[in-house]
């Protein structure tokens, strides 16, 4: 199949993921994703990364509701979402993706505001600096080895793979990897 065209569940989704922007955003995000969207033969992101941009565009438009911000990019707003991202347990290495995120989908929204924004660029550049000198914080939230092992061993037990359901095969498969991964890292 060609990817000049976006398939009927590809279109819905580039609309779900907008339906809760301002109408000026939701438009510009389906002119540029639109069936008929192509920059020079090529779509200009994966669908992983605007999956991934609009989500974070969407959570930074729920936090301007519930601060009382303007859906607009400003440094106040910008403050506010890092910070609530912050207290809800991000990392900073995760808040600097996010403000990387803006900074890469304002440009489309709003393409003569370039220019006005270079100001998220260097902080986002700033975070992601700050992050890189702060250690991965992985203590805490990764289980110790034995009790990976425990649910690998629970998971193939549990599944029936005489039945042919797929989530029974799926579970086995989980469960078989999580436990090659303890036994067998490499």
């Amino acid at each position: 199949m060609s990817d000049s065209f976006l398939t009927p569940d590809k279109a819905c989704q580039v609309d779900r993921e907008s339906a809760e922007w301002p109408e000026q955003d939701r438009e510009r995000w389906r002119s540029l994703f639109g069936p008929s969207a192509r920059f020079g033969g090529q779509f200009i992101w994966a669908e992983a990364t605007r999956r991934r941009v609009a989500w974070v565009y969407r959570l930074y438009l729920r936090q301007c509701l519930i601060d009382g911000f303007q859906p607009e990019i400003a440094p106040e707003a910008i403050n506010s979402f890092a910070a609530a991202a912050w207290s809800r347990g991000c990392t900073l290495r995760t808040v600097a993706g996010y403000v990387e995120c803006l900074w890469h989908i304002l440009p489309l929204l709003r393409p003569g505001e370039r220019k006005q924004l270079g100001w998220l660029r260097g902080l986002a550049n700033r975070l992601h600096r700050a992050a890189a000198t702060t250690p991965k914080q992985k203590a805490g939230r990764q289980r110790p080895a034995g009790d990976i092992l425990n649910l690998g061993l629970a998971e193939m037990e549990t599944s029936d793979l005489t039945t042919g359901f797929w989530h029974d095969c799926k579970r086995f498969r989980d469960g078989l990897i999580l436990a090659l991964w303890i036994c067998m890292p490499e």
